[in-house]
């Protein structure tokens, strides 16, 4: 056998980076390998068990290097938790006792690491701690079962704060257990913001049930101002249905005088308080005859003393819609005017060609758009026997199983079927709408009045 050659010089520049022991055994290996192929056959079989030998080492060497380095990742770790963590042992005479603490455990409970080393961690507990707490912990990691809870424990000054906190068994090679680890969180923040949070929420609710009772109290009034059914030369009835308890919607109907009854409905832009508000403002003005009684019997001025006093920019841009009417009974006529108000129906079953509807129509704007609105009123003849039909629009935006909204032309149409039949109600009336929603409900305050002529 010839002499082994010189070994080839090789930098670790040659070797990809790693640890630096890593790198140096990887820098032997190289120069092994490349001292390998510049032997001849004999050689290289000698060299073959040195060759073994040498990567057997070099595997130790990395296995050992990977352990010394992920022990000390773990460490650091340890170390710089958030979260407070500590290490136990499993001897439950007297203890379990602290074997190891994280700096974040010592600032969480105002000990030093070598204050708490073999003390239990009952040192932490105090008047306020959870017995039945401690007591289903110290049940559950006896029988190896993870634990979590919380209760109060006190720092070593004595000052109490809320802690959260789960343990966890460590079993050796035999599955015995031989150590707990417990990882535990200050909440006494959280917890005194969820006392403020329930605190405010009483508030709250305290709050929104009186104004939910202050608002029925509004809705029971709205609904107390308006008039119920009247019999005699015209039989009168009504319907009053607000999305919510306080509507929009407001209506009258009354005899001046042995030969006058005056009609109207009133339909405020918007929802909720402020129509409502807008609303009851003008009914009441209207019924306490705030107006004179020649007023009142000609619904052109009528309208345009309500648009004098009642301008959007006024009244927070809000406006209203009014249909007014005054009918004669002497002479069975019925003047009216509208402002913006949808078209009145009339029903007259006397037609042998069954029931005709009419509607009555008006192309006035709304009350309080326009400062110098013109309004006009126009007459009809009232047949005997005929009905009449005084509506918000909320009685027809009503949303329909196909994604669009009930037409005016479908709500006639719908109208005209219910006044086929001579005995029919607004009961009537109000049921064939809301079958033909899915909700079974209006989307819009909804008011209706049905005039019936003898």
């Amino acid at each position: 056998m010839g002499r082994l050659p010189s070994i080839a010089n090789v930098t670790p520049a040659e070797v990809p980076p790693a640890d630096d022991a890593i790198a140096t055994a990887d820098v032997r290996l190289l120069q092994i390998v490349r001292l390998l192929e510049s032997l001849g056959e004999d050689e290289a079989v000698l060299a073959e068990g040195v060759l073994s030998r040498v990567l057997g080492h070099v595997k130790d060497a990395h296995s050992a290097i990977r352990q010394v380095r992920d022990a000390a990742m773990c460490e650091a770790a340890f170390e710089h938790l958030y979260n407070a963590v500590v290490v136990t042992d499993a001897d439950f005479d007297g203890g379990p006792f602290i074997q190891r603490c994280n700096p974040a455990f010592c600032a969480l409970t105002g000990y030093s690491e070598e204050e708490l080393i073999g003390k239990s961690p009952r040192i932490l507990q105090g008047a306020d701690t959870d017995r039945q707490v401690i007591d289903r912990l110290r049940r559950q990691i006896r029988a190896g079962e993870f634990f979590e809870g919380s209760t109060i424990n006190y720092r070593k000054d004595g000052a109490p704060y809320a802690v959260q906190w789960n343990i966890s068994p460590i079993c050796g090679a035999d599955g015995a257990i031989v150590a707990y680890v417990s990882i535990q969180q200050d909440i006494t923040a959280l917890i005194e913001a969820n006392e403020r949070n329930r605190v405010l929420g009483q508030e709250v609710q305290w709050h929104a049930e009186r104004l939910a009772s202050e608002l029925n109290s509004a809705a029971r009034y709205a609904a107390s101002i308006l008039p119920h059914g009247l019999t005699g030369p015209v039989n009168v009835s009504s319907h009053y249905l607000p999305v919510r308890g306080l509507g929009g919607d407001s209506f009258d109907y009354l005899w001046l005088d042995d030969d006058h009854l005056v009609v109207y409905l009133i339909d405020v832009s918007g929802h909720g308080v402020e129509p409502a508000l807008l609303s009851i403002s003008v009914h009441n003005m209207l019924r306490s005859r705030a107006l004179s009684d020649d007023a009142l019997l000609q619904p052109e001025a009528v309208l345009t003393e309500l648009n004098h006093r009642f301008q959007m920019d006024q009244h927070n841009e809000h406006f209203f819609t009014i249909w007014y009417g005054v009918y004669e009974a002497s002479r069975r006529e019925l003047r009216y005017a509208s402002a913006g108000a949808p078209p009145v129906l009339v029903f007259d079953s006397a037609s042998a060609k069954g029931v005709v509807v009419t509607d009555l129509p008006s192309t006035s704007p709304p009350v309080g758009v326009f400062e110098d609105t013109t309004f006009r009123s126009r007459t009809h003849h009232v047949p005997i026997g005929s009905r009449a039909l005084v509506y918000s629009d909320g009685a027809y935006e009503i949303d329909l199983s196909d994604d669009r909204q009930l037409s005016w032309e479908e709500f006639v149409n719908l109208t005209g079927r219910v006044a086929a039949c001579p005995a029919w109600t607004l009961d009537d009336l109000v049921d064939e709408l809301r079958g033909i929603s899915p909700s079974g409900t209006f989307q819009d305050d909804c008011s209706l009045i049905q005039l019936t002529f003898d």
